[in-house]
């Protein structure tokens, strides 16, 4: 039939279709007549609307009935997994790749114990840890400076002079120099000086002795702190323990620097300095006095140029004379005993030197002074440092920061596990 339509010249179904379109033409006649006619039954049967919505109705049909035998496979697992865990054999534990390493020497129960020890004394941690960087934060973004922000007012006993003030050259900084004494009755260890020469068995004084503690404290303080001292000299002949950023002069100074000065001074040292500082306090006295007999002689609304030199000039002499008193300790008022003195440079928007000072002075002190680790026993945040320090003068700390002694700890009964009575357990083949 379809050759018969080609020899009149009438055109067929697939001939019309593609009649006008831009798809590439292929052969003459690409299709076979029982194609065509399928074909053709499809273009009927989907010109019908009943059979379009019979077409549709299966198709939804049959997806349903896929998505619905998925779901029913995923429900018989979960309620499989349920059943399977509701009737485990172990009732409280479950086996795990720890129990073969802790098997030699902790049973399960001492397991569950060092892991719930090993949690809260994370979270307590975590807990301190958080409050430190709040309070660290909190001074930060108010600005707060001054003697509280570098020194605990429970250490104000110690403290000889502090002084923080801007930096006359640069004033995008601020410099801090403070000095903090701790004489020979508040060290922990003895400071005496036995007459008959006894030594310790390491062939060291207790004078030397305590030197060395302050040191080797002094540097593992600094070391902790993030500090780089690039500078060290240990003199133990003059008694003197010096760490710096940097070996610089005071007049180029950089942004943040930092120096630490650690001396032990003898009641013949002390007398040494006070002869130095005595005169040069006088010559300080005797410059003003000159000065302020020249202002007298003029009146005091005379404007001439000579006058406003000379008020200039003790003006100067008066402010040199304060930096002097506020800086450099007054050994007339020192007692044998350590003296550490601090020079700090720092910038004012970060004090990246700065912050760490009280933490610096706070162990310090703790290590070395006996009054302030009796305070510290009433003090929660001083307790906490102690804590932190481990074992000192023969006191450790709890989980909370509690002071325990060693009698306490002594009268704890010791756990050992017999290892000749531990088993081996043979493993089940699995069918």
């Amino acid at each position: 039939m379809s050759d018969e339509k080609n020899k009149k010249g009438e055109k067929t179904f697939w001939e019309e279709s593609f009649q006008g379109s831009d798809c590439p033409k292929g052969p003459e006649k690409p299709w076979s007549s029982e194609m065509e006619s399928q074909a053709e039954n499809v273009v009927n049967f989907l010109q019908d609307s009943g059979n379009k919505q019979k077409l549709k109705d299966f198709i939804v049909e049959t997806y349903k009935e896929m998505e619905s035998q998925k779901a029913g496979e995923f429900k018989a697992r979960v309620l499989n997994e349920m059943e399977v865990n509701s009737n485990r054999k172990e009732e409280y534990h479950t086996p795990s790749n720890i129990t073969p390493l802790l098997a030699k020497t902790f049973n399960m129960f001492d397991t569950e114990q060092a892991f719930a020890r090993g949690m809260q004394a994370t979270y307590s941690n975590l807990t301190r840890s958080v409050e430190d960087r709040v309070e660290e934060i909190n001074r930060l973004l108010s600005g707060i400076g001054g003697f509280s922000s570098q020194l605990r007012g429970c250490f104000a006993r110690s403290t000889v002079v502090f002084l923080e003030q801007d930096d006359p050259t640069y004033p995008f900084r601020e410099r801090l120099i403070f000095s903090v004494h701790l004489p020979s009755y508040e060290l922990k260890n003895d400071w005496s000086r036995n007459a008959n020469g006894e030594k310790d068995a390491y062939g060291r004084t207790t004078l030397q002795a305590t030197w060395d503690d302050a040191v080797n404290a002094l540097a593992q303080i600094i070391e902790t702190s993030g500090l780089k001292p690039k500078y060290c000299k240990n003199d133990r002949n003059y008694g003197r323990f010096v760490m710096k950023q940097d070996l610089r002069s005071s007049s180029v100074l950089p942004d943040e620097y930092f120096s630490i000065t650690l001396d032990y001074n003898t009641s013949e040292k002390i007398k040494d300095m006070c002869s130095v500082y005595n005169r040069i306090f006088r010559r300080y006295e005797q410059k003003l006095r000159k000065a302020k007999k020249k202002l007298d002689s003029y009146p005091l609304n005379s404007e001439s140029p000579k006058y406003a030199r000379i008020k200039r000039k003790y003006f100067s002499i008066e402010q040199e004379k304060d930096y002097f008193l506020g800086t450099i300790p007054d050994p007339n008022q020192l007692e044998e005993g350590l003296l550490l003195v601090i020079e700090v440079s720092t910038l004012k928007d970060y004090h990246i030197v700065k912050d760490r000072m009280q933490s610096i002075m706070t162990k310090f002190i703790l290590h070395l002074s006996k009054i302030a680790s009796h305070e510290a026993e009433r003090n929660p945040n001083l307790a906490y440092e102690l804590w932190k320090s481990g074992k000192i003068n023969g006191e450790s700390s709890d989980k909370n920061g509690k002071l325990i002694s060693e009698r306490e700890l002594s009268s704890i009964q010791e756990y050992v596990v017999d290892e000749s009575a531990l088993k081996l357990s043979k493993r089940k083949k699995v069918a």
